[in-house]
């Protein structure tokens, strides 16, 4: 595959998450990214000197790019910084996709916040991306940390809740259920993230009291859609 095959089959929704893709083709590199219309593709730079993208990190992420054809690493950086790595081999070229996966923010009482509960870093990476200038983004990996988040901020500004359905040890049905019996319901309303989309999984949803469900894949524009529609129901109430 050319370099131009690679480039357009990057779907665009994708490289918006990402703060880094790269393309290593023989002894050259290619910035890619996504301007928000289209992919913009930089001019082509000397292996070399793709060391300097990475001075900034604990260890030596261009050894382990170079050595890997299927790395998924996340690295801190001297200033305590979380990047995902990722790195595909196509033919004899490869692919690298940098994220960024920090989530430590502070708070204030006054800010507004929704909570994003799941156990995909791309997912609540998205979500950040989306909508940081308008909530501060509260995040959970799993349904515990979900109900002790829940618990945390119901009382400081909390707009809404967005569960995935599917997340190790307790899900998303389980977080709904404790929110119903201690009557969370119509203070933080919630919303939940699936990747299904039977007529049978919706009702559950709707039946059990949540707002809506955004199903996966989805746009940015889907995404802030049922946020708002989340958010205006408490208001609402």
């Amino acid at each position: 595959m050319d370099k131009n095959s690679i480039i357009e089959s990057i779907p665009n929704i994708i490289a918006g998450l990402y703060e880094g893709i790269y393309l290593i083709c023989d002894n050259e590199y290619y910035h890619i990214r996504y301007d928000g219309s289209k992919m913009v593709v930089s001019k082509p730079e000397d292996l070399k000197e793709m060391a300097s993208l990475f001075t900034n990190y604990k260890e030596d992420v261009l050894k382990y790019i170079f050595e890997d054809d299927n790395l998924k690493k996340v690295f801190k950086t001297k200033d305590s910084l979380e990047k995902l790595v990722i790195t595909s081999a196509i033919d004899d070229k490869k692919l690298v996709l940098i994220s960024d996966i920090t989530f430590i923010k502070q708070s204030t009482s006054s800010s507004p916040k929704i909570l994003i509960a799941d156990d995909s870093m791309i997912i609540c990476n998205f979500f950040k991306k989306a909508l940081d200038a308008d909530f501060d983004i509260i995040t959970a990996s799993n349904g515990e940390e979900a109900i002790a988040c829940i618990e945390k901020y119901k009382n400081d500004n909390l707009l809404g809740a967005f569960v995935d359905l599917n997340m190790p040890g307790k899900n998303g049905y389980d977080v709904i259920d404790y929110m119903r019996n201690n009557n969370l319901m119509d203070l933080i309303p919630v919303s939940v993230i699936s990747g299904e989309d039977s007529a049978a999984s919706i009702e559950r949803v709707i039946e059990l009291g949540a707002v809506d469900m955004l199903q996966k894949p989805f746009s940015i524009d889907a995404a802030r859609a049922i946020v708002n529609k989340t958010v205006r129901s408490k208001n609402n109430t």
